[in-house]
């Protein structure tokens, strides 16, 4: 075998074994192969295009290095643009929030002055009369009242508060009236002496009284009278047929009456109820919760409605509810930006007849 000599130990031979020797070996392999007239022009052009290669080859490297670089650049100012713009979305969508907080806390602060007014008018007032047909510029509150307050103590004398007409009728913000507040404590003693105003109220033919508290929703009037006096047989029997006719024909077209004009209202069948509503009163009627026919309609967006009750009965914008809301609360709830421009306007002329 031939044998080759070895490369020599020293820093220089080294050095151009390391960074001659690979192209060197490659273009003499080739003379050997191809035999050229010129060995050595044939090496030196084989040396000139071994570089021109190796440069290419590095220039493309470096290319795609470059593009790779420029890619992750790219990203990473778009992943920051996009930080930033859901840091900016995040902040205004904060500062949004705020303002409607402090818009929504300073609209709850308005309301309540102005209900904290409405109640110290109400204060310096005298308490409401029973009969809303015979004193219409008199009101009967809902909401708390001292009668619920006493009704919730024992031994308390509710006859002293019912004489000076805090109505029986009244419910306080959790739906509940003065009897039913008593009821729920088993204060039996203060049930009893609310039932006996009622029985008082039938034997003394107080009749107006009577169809006040149908009209206010007090319907447990019914099962209070006849516990005393028994059926329509009964009282006619026991010489009280004016009573009777009242308590079991009267009162109970009342409530026929209150429930189609309510239907009316809360159907915005406004037609209809030109046609029936022949007593103004008919219309200070109130549901388990307090409200008025005014308050339904606009609660309902049934802004004609709304200006047809008040037109006929200015007193309905003084009533409130059992959260102690009036309608002009109500108008005020609703969002002016939801309605139509026909809606706007009337919305628009309710608003200045409830100032």
């Amino acid at each position: 075998m031939p044998k080759f000599q070895q490369i020599p130990t020293t820093i220089e031979a080294q050095y151009v074994a390391r960074t001659v020797g690979p192209a060197l070996s490659k273009g003499l392999a080739e003379i050997v192969e191809k035999r050229p007239v010129d060995p050595v022009e044939y090496l030196a052009q084989f040396l000139h295009k071994f570089v021109e290669n190796r440069r290419d080859a590095q220039q493309e490297q470096d290319n795609k290095i470059l593009v790779e670089k420029l890619r992750i650049e790219k990203e990473e100012e778009e992943q920051h643009q996009e930080e930033m713009r859901k840091e900016a979305e995040e902040l205004r969508a904060k500062e949004d929030e705020a303002r409607r907080e402090k818009e929504a806390e300073e609209k709850r602060k308005k309301d309540l002055e102005e209900l904290a007014k409405r109640k110290e008018e109400v204060a310096n007032t005298a308490p409401a009369l029973p009969s809303l047909a015979e004193e219409e510029d008199q009101l009967v509150e809902f909401g708390e009242t001292k009668l619920h307050q006493q009704a919730a103590v024992a031994g308390s004398n509710l006859s002293v508060l019912l004489k000076e007409n805090y109505s029986p009728a009244a419910r306080n913000q959790q739906f509940k009236t003065a009897r039913d507040v008593a009821n729920e404590l088993s204060l039996a003693e203060n049930v009893q002496q609310i039932d006996e105003y009622i029985w008082d109220l039938v034997a003394q033919e107080k009749y107006k009284h009577l169809h006040d508290l149908v009209l206010l929703g007090f319907n447990e009037l019914f099962s209070i009278v006849e516990a005393k006096y028994g059926n329509a047989d009964q009282m006619k029997q026991n010489g009280m047929e004016k009573q009777a006719e009242q308590i079991y024909t009267n009162l109970p077209a009342l409530q026929q009456k209150i429930k189609q004009i309510r239907t009316f209202v809360e159907t915005n069948n406004l037609e209809s109820l030109e046609t029936e509503v022949d007593k103004k009163w008919y219309l200070y009627y109130r549901d388990e919760q307090g409200k008025s026919s005014l308050h339904k309609a606009i609660e309902s967006k049934f802004f004609n409605m709304a200006i047809f009750l008040l037109e006929k009965s200015p007193l309905l914008s003084k009533l409130n509810d059992c959260n102690e809301k009036y309608p002009i609360d109500y108008l005020k709830q609703i969002d002016e930006a939801s309605l139509t421009e026909s809606e706007n306007q009337l919305y628009q002329t309710l608003s200045q007849k409830l100032v």
